[in-house]
């Protein structure tokens, strides 16, 4: 019988009781690894799916802040990045517009200097801003969730004057209150009484910085942007109300050194005689933006100058030279040119004074239970929300030369409305 006929012949037979208990075995067998095997594609795919969907979608949805009661969603970080990013950008193209159309007169005109040197300035402050986005609009939403929140408390309403002044100060560009010398209070009171015009220009700008809705959708822009900044204003003009406009003040002048030792031997020059203590600020003092003035600080009050120098400087009579004086930014060597118990802030002492006492308002918020803040942001958040940032197409700014070095005692100019500064604004500070 050939191989292929008894192969025939065995298969016809009727499989024996030990044959088919083995048979049934491996079937069952058989039929149990596909079941696992398909249970382990089908977890597969659901790991991946839901992997993708976290990552691409879910995430959007996860909280990176409460506060109070309300929960700030990824999604809407990276909806609010996406205005900051468009709007710091465009204020940042404008600011460079405004060096180049000024730099050539700036070098015969002092005011045209001036305003080159807030320009650049500015510059600098969207350039801190646009590197910390992140956190700067989460900032900003955890401030106008906290504004809102307050207005509903306090019964605040809204109506379309206030719409169009919130408009037309979003859109400022921080530095236009140096323009032919203008000063904070003169800038405040232009933006509180907007002509046609200026709304009609702040509406295109707007246009532009939602790029016809692709950064961020009318509706959004009111409720993210817009109404918080109607409720600042109405907040500051109250807390502003509270600062006063005069005060004790003392006008300084410093020479400032980087050691105890370089200070002390400054001061051993100016009780040699040799040269008097603008002189010797001139020819010694480290604080670039004072020394070619003699070290003259002009007038401040107290709270925004360094403790440990404002002590010093307060407790001196007029003529009178401190002893060597240690501050965050080095040593000082003080002199009291003049002393005044009830003097007029100039309008930056005043504006920075005003800035203070709104930080003050809002941290005290953030102590109540309504607007405790808790952050939940951590780096799989901010990536998402950086990867789905909108961002229209930007336009390329023109190239300035090297920015003029701010002077370190001036004040900064005013940040754009709504935005949150990388510092807060405040009086000058001794610096080097």
């Amino acid at each position: 019988m050939k191989k292929e006929e008894r192969q025939a012949a065995a298969l016809s037979r009727p499989m024996t009781k030990r044959q088919l208990s083995r048979h049934q075995r491996e079937t069952r067998l058989r039929r149990i690894i596909y079941l696992a095997t398909a249970g382990v594609t089908v977890l597969i795919v659901a790991v991946l799916a839901f992997g993708y969907y976290r990552v691409n979608y879910g995430l959007g949805d996860d909280p990176v802040a409460n506060v109070g009661n309300t929960s700030i969603s990824t999604r809407t970080l990276a909806e609010a990045m996406g205005y900051y990013n468009s709007l710091y950008y465009s204020q940042a193209v404008a600011t460079q517009k405004l060096i180049v159309d000024n730099q050539e007169a700036a070098k015969t005109d002092a005011a045209k200097q001036k305003l080159v040197d807030a320009a650049n300035l500015r510059l600098r402050q969207l350039s801190s801003q646009l590197q910390a986005l992140d956190s700067v609009a989460l900032d900003n939403l955890v401030e106008g969730v906290i504004l809102k929140n307050v207005a509903a408390s306090q019964g605040f309403t809204i109506d379309q004057a206030d719409r169009d002044r919130a408009l037309v100060s979003e859109f400022d560009l921080g530095v236009q209150q140096l323009v032919d010398g203008a000063d904070p209070s003169q800038i405040q009171a232009k933006l509180d009484n907007p002509t046609a015009d200026d709304i009609a220009a702040a509406k295109a700008t707007q246009q532009q910085v939602l790029a016809n809705g692709s950064i961020m959708s009318g509706a959004d822009f009111n409720r993210l942007i817009l109404e918080p900044d109607v409720y600042r204003a109405k907040v500051r003009q109250t807390v502003y109300a509270n600062v006063p406009t005069h005060g004790p003040q003392v006008h300084a002048a410093h020479i400032m050194s980087d050691t105890e030792q370089q200070a002390k031997d400054a001061l051993a020059m100016l009780k040699q005689g040799n040269l008097d203590f603008a002189a010797t600020a001139k020819q010694l003092s480290t604080d670039t933006s004072t020394k070619d003035k003699g070290g003259d600080l002009g007038w401040f009050p107290k709270g925004v100058m360094d403790p440990a120098f404002e002590q010093a400087a307060f407790s001196l009579e007029v003529g009178q030279v401190s002893d060597p004086v240690q501050t965050s930014y080095g040593w000082h060597i003080i002199k009291v040119l003049e002393k005044s118990d009830d003097r007029p802030y100039d309008p930056q002492i005043l504006a920075g004074l005003r800035a203070q006492a709104y930080q003050k308002w809002l941290s005290d918020q953030r102590s109540q239970d309504a607007n405790k803040v808790t952050y939940l942001e951590d780096d799989a958040k901010l990536g998402w929300a950086q990867a789905h940032m909108p961002t229209p197409p930007m336009p390329t700014p023109q190239p300035t030369t090297a920015p003029t070095q701010a002077p370190s005692g001036a004040a900064p100019t005013t940040a754009p409305a709504g935005a949150t500064p990388a510092a807060t604004p405040a009086a000058p500070t001794p610096q080097g």
